[in-house]
């Protein structure tokens, strides 16, 4: 059975581990830099904000060993702030953290929080308020890195990777 250790420190890292765990993929925190000399397949890097999870890996002295980890062949996957902590570079934010995908990101990509129209179906208005919803304003890819780029991925290189950790 493949084993994914889930970046915790900040974010929506438990929604990650109890989808994981539904389909019977192994999962377990990455907390502290102890942590990661567990044997472990893949890395989630879960939705949450990026700059606190950048700070935090730095500061708990996890960033270099997750950098060489993805750098040497390491599956990883990020989700909205977790793609920008991957990203060599974010469009609107000059900070970069991991910077072990080649992409250009684009924070917020979707709007600001507060700006997003959340969409309730007229026949839950009555039942689910607006404030009530938890909801994301998405990160994005703006750029990929250039063609014949030895970390290019299609998507079906991508569906593959997440499929192998199953």
């Amino acid at each position: 059975m493949k084993k994914v250790g889930v970046l915790a420190v900040q974010g929506a890292f438990i929604e990650h581990e109890n989808i994981l765990n539904r389909i019977g993929v192994e999962t377990f925190e990455i907390r502290q830099k102890k942590d990661l000399e567990r044997d472990f397949d893949g890395l989630i890097i879960p939705g949450g904000e990026s700059t606190v999870i950048g700070k935090l890996a730095r500061e708990l002295d996890m960033q270099d060993t997750l950098v060489k980890k993805i750098n040497d062949g390491m599956p990883v996957f990020g989700t909205c702030a977790g793609l920008l902590v991957l990203a060599k570079k974010i469009e609107n934010d000059d900070r970069v953290h991991f910077a072990t995908m080649d992409i250009v990101a684009k924070r917020n990509a979707y709007g600001r929080q507060l700006s997003i129209d959340v969409g309730i179906p007229a026949d839950l208005k009555d039942i689910v308020k607006e404030e009530d919803v938890q909801f994301l304003a998405e990160s994005a890819v703006a750029d990929a890195c250039a063609p014949g780029n030895p970390k290019d991925a299609s998507l079906e290189d991508i569906i593959a990777l997440y499929h192998s950790l199953m």
